[in-house]
C-alpha cells in the first residue's frame, strides 16, 4: 500500500486505528475465554463472587474441578481478580466485610490481595482504616506495600495515616513499601513542606525504589512550587547518575516551561551516564516550547552510542515545531536505526508530530510495522477481561 498525500493528522489517526484493532483482537481472546468459562456455570456451583474470592485465595482445587482451572497461580490474573472485587465492593458492602476476613487471615498473599481490592474503593470507613494499619506490621513485602498504597487512597484526613506513610517511606526492610509509600503520600495530595522534604530526601537516597516513588509523588505534588523546582536543580550536581537521572525525569513532568531550565539541561546531554542523557533528552522534549533551543542538541543525540539516548531524542522531537525538514528528515532515517525501541520511538514522533504528510504519507507501512512493538507493550493493561468478569458477578 503505498500513500503518498496523507496529512499529518490522518496518518496519526490511521496508525492509532490500526493499534486499536489489533489491541482488540488480543483483548477479545482473553475475554472470550473468561466469558465461556463462566457460562459453564450450573445453579450449583459458588456464584462469580466467591470464584474471585477463590482467585485470590489460591486454594488448592482437584484437576476435575470447575474452579481449578480459575485458580490461575499466575500474579497478574490474581491482581485482576483483586480489582474485580475491589470494584464490586463500592455497590455491596457485603465484600468490604469479606475481604477484611481475608485482610487479617494467615494466607499472607491472599491477605496482599484483599489489600489491593480494598484500595480499588473510592471512599474511606473507619473499619477500613484500622483494618490496613492493622495489617503493616506483619513482615510481608507485598502485603505491607498493597496495604500502603490502599492507605493513601482512602486515608486523607487521618493524622496517623500521614504519619505511618513518611515512616513507611524510609522502611528499613523492603524497597516496594518505600516505592509505594511515597506513591501513597501522592495520592494524599497533601503537599506540606515536611513531606516534600521528605520526598526530596528520598529522592536524593540509596534506594531506586525509594527515588521512583518519590518522583512520582513530586510530580503530583511539586508543580507550581518554585522552591522545589530549585531544589531539584541543586540536586542535578549529584554524583550519584541514578539521582541525576530522576532528577532529570522529575523535572520534566513538572510542566514548567522555563528557558532558564532548558539551558541548565542542555549541556547535561553531555553526562558521562547514558541514564541521564536519556532522562534529559525527554525533558526537554517537554520542557522546551517547540524545541526552539534544543531541536540541534536533539538531533545529534540520534546518533548517541546508547540505544536509550537515542530513543529519548527521537520520542522528544515529536514536539518540534512544524516545518522543520531536518527533523524529519532524521526521524525517517531513524526508522532504520538497528534498536527496535528507537525505531519505535521515531515511529511515535513521525506520527503524532505535526511534519508535514507528503513526506511521511510514502511511509506508513513501515511506520506501522515499527509502531506493534508499542502496542504490544501496552497490552499489559489488559483489564477488558476482569471488567467483562466484574460485570457478570455484578449480575449474579
Amino acid at each position: 500500500m503505498m500513500v503518498t498525500a496523507l496529512s499529518a493528522s490522518s496518518t496519526g489517526s490511521f496508525l492509532r486505528g490500526a493499534i486499536d484493532d489489533y489491541k482488540q483482537r488480543l483483548y477479545g481472546s482473553f475475554v472470550e475465554r473468561i466469558v465461556s468459562l463462566l457460562k459453564d456455570v450450573a445453579p450449583t456451583h459458588l456464584p462469580a463472587i466467591d470464584l474471585l474470592f477463590t482467585i485470590i485465595s489460591n486454594n488448592d482445587f482437584s484437576g476435575d474441578d470447575f474452579y481449578f482451572r480459575f485458580s490461575d497461580t499466575d500474579f497478574y490474573i490474581r491482581q485482576e481478580a483483586a480489582r474485580a472485587l475491589g470494584q464490586i465492593g463500592k455497590k455491596e458492602p457485603m465484600i468490604i466485610d469479606q475481604l477484611l476476613e481475608v485482610l487479617s487471615s494467615s494466607n499472607k498473599d491472599a491477605s496482599a490481595f484483599a489489600a489491593q481490592s480494598l484500595e480499588q474503593l473510592d471512599k474511606s470507613q473507619p473499619s477500613v482504616i484500622d483494618a490496613l494499619l492493622a495489617a503493616l506490621p506483619r513482615f510481608d513485602e507485598q502485603l505491607r506495600a498493597n496495604a500502603i498504597l490502599a492507605l493513601g487512597k482512602l486515608g486523607k484526613g487521618y493524622p496517623l495515616v500521614r504519619d505511618v506513610l513518611l515512616k513507611a517511606l524510609f522502611d528499613p526492610d523492603w524497597g516496594y513499601v518505600r516505592l509505594h509509600a511515597a506513591a501513597a503520600l501522592g495520592q494524599l495530595g497533601e503537599g506540606e513542606p515536611d513531606i516534600i522534604d521528605a520526598l526530596l530526601q528520598a529522592l536524593s537516597g540509596s534506594s531506586a525504589w525509594g527515588k521512583d516513588g518519590g518522583s512520582f509523588a513530586l510530580r503530583k505534588l511539586g508543580k507550581g512550587q518554585p522552591s522545589l523546582i530549585d531544589a531539584l536543580l541543586s540536586a542535578l550536581s549529584s554524583p550519584d547518575w541514578s539521582t541525576r537521572g530522576i532528577v532529570a525525569m522529575t523535572l520534566g513532568e513538572l510542566d514548567e516551561k522555563r528557558p532558564d531550565l532548558v539551558d541548565i539541561l542542555l549541556p547535561l546531554l553531555s553526562d558521562p551516564h547514558w541514564f541521564v542523557r536519556r532522562a534529559i533528552a525527554r525533558a526537554l522534549g517537554e520542557l522546551d516550547e517547540k524545541l526552539s533551543r534544543s531541536v540541534d542538541a536533539l538531533l545529534l543525540a540520534l546518533s548517541d552510542t546508547s540505544s536509550a539516548v537515542r530513543g529519548g531524542a527521537a520520542y522528544a522531537l515529536r514536539t518540534c515545531s512544524g516545518g522543520d525538514t531536518r527533523v524529519t528528515d532524521a526521524l525517517l532515517h531513524t526508522l532504520s536505526d538497528s534498536d527496535w525501541y528507537v525505531r519505535g520511538g521515531a515511529a511515535y514522533a513521525l506520527a503524532t508530530s505535526q511534519n508535514e504528510g507528503e513526506a511521511i504519507g510514502g511511509h506508513i507501512e513501515e511506520l506501522f510495522r515499527q509502531y506493534e512493538p508499542i502496542a504490544h507493550r501496552e497490552l499489559r493493561e489488559r483489564r477488558l477481561v476482569f471488567d467483562a468478569l466484574r460485570e457478570i458477578a455484578e449480575k449474579v
